[in-house]
């Protein structure tokens, strides 16, 4: 019985590690983890009343890659996090820190960023 489990959690060990690896070997992870921070890092340095635009097409380009055809980039200005997906799953987070709102659309595959302050 205790070979049982240890050859399941080995199993289940395996495989969650081969699915991490094909998602940084074929630099989704990394795509991912570079539009988050940035966009993020441009939203901590915004000051409010500024409109700021980020071009995806290369984020774009590896969805495509992938057969992704979901919402790439997502804001939550109630949990100052920043989501970038470019394949199925979870995406990559990433926090910003500054308190801000932040009103975004995405047209012709450029992000579009308005800063505003966050009411109490």
């Amino acid at each position: 019985m205790e070979n049982l489990v240890y050859l399941l959690l080995t199993v289940v060990f395996v495989i969650i590690i081969f699915f991490a690896v094909v998602r940084m070997g074929n630099e989704t992870g990394i795509y991912e983890k570079i539009y988050a921070k940035q966009i993020a890092f441009s939203i901590d340095k915004a000051r409010p009343g500024m409109k700021l635009e980020i071009y995806l097409g290369s984020a774009y380009s590896v969805a495509k890659k992938n057969g992704f055809e979901g919402q790439i980039v997502h804001i939550d200005h109630n949990t100052n996090k920043v989501t970038v997906n470019l394949i199925k799953g979870k995406g990559y987070r990433y926090y910003y820190f500054s308190e801000r709102n932040v009103i975004w659309d995405i047209k012709n595959k450029r992000l579009i960023l308005e800063i505003k302050k966050k009411s109490k």
